[in-house]
């Protein structure tokens, strides 16, 4: 086998490996029938919003106002306080997964050693550790203040990162921009 087919399939192992085990959230969204977007020009969040269920403003949801803010304006939807069109909430839910690591795991090497010659190898790994990570969904309904109906839902799934307290605004605006990026009204052009 030539070093360029060897290589070749060493790189189409690779590709095809990382593609089976990368494990990226999990984005969704649904609109209302028959709802025209375009006439949606103004929003203000929901009183009270349902990350503050304690009965004060937390700092979560301040980081998802501020992201959500900036990325309904990019819509060309703005904030304002007195008859929005649109009333904002937020979802946040965490639970705690445990799993039993039995799914095969792959490497695949390739390389060359002093004297010219060159090895490829491949190693399989049937696992068998315990694992325990957190999932979180956050959840953005947006509601028609003139009928009281959701008339656009985003969510976005996913494993959190271990340091994920220490980089809450961080994940939350990457998470806000990923479901609002999905709203039906492109982003309005910046001058």
């Amino acid at each position: 086998m030539s070093l360029s087919t060897r290589s070749a399939i060493a790189l189409s192992l690779l590709v095809g490996l990382a593609a089976c085990q990368a494990q990226g959230p999990r984005i969704t969204s649904e609109a209302a029938s028959g709802v025209d977007f375009a006439t949606f020009s103004s929003f203000d969040f929901h009183a009270p919003l349902s990350t503050d269920r304690a009965g004060y403003h937390t700092l979560t949801t301040q980081h998802l106002k501020d992201a959500a803010e900036r990325e309904l304006l990019a819509h060309g939807v703005r904030h304002v306080t007195g008859n929005p069109d649109l009333l904002v909430n937020f979802a946040v839910t965490t639970r705690e997964t445990i799993s039993q690591g039995t799914s095969p795991r792959f490497g695949v090497s390739y390389g060359g050693w002093s004297g010219g010659g060159m090895g490829m190898g491949v190693g399989v790994s049937t696992g068998g550790g315990v694992q325990s990570a957190t999932e979180g969904t956050l959840t953005i309904d947006l509601v028609s203040r003139e009928t009281n109906r959701i008339v656009w839902t985003g969510s976005v799934a996913g494993r959190l990162p271990r340091d994920a307290a220490s980089r809450s605004k961080s994940i939350i605006d990457a998470a806000v921009k990923a479901i609002l990026d999905r709203y039906p009204v492109p982003h309005q052009a910046t001058p």
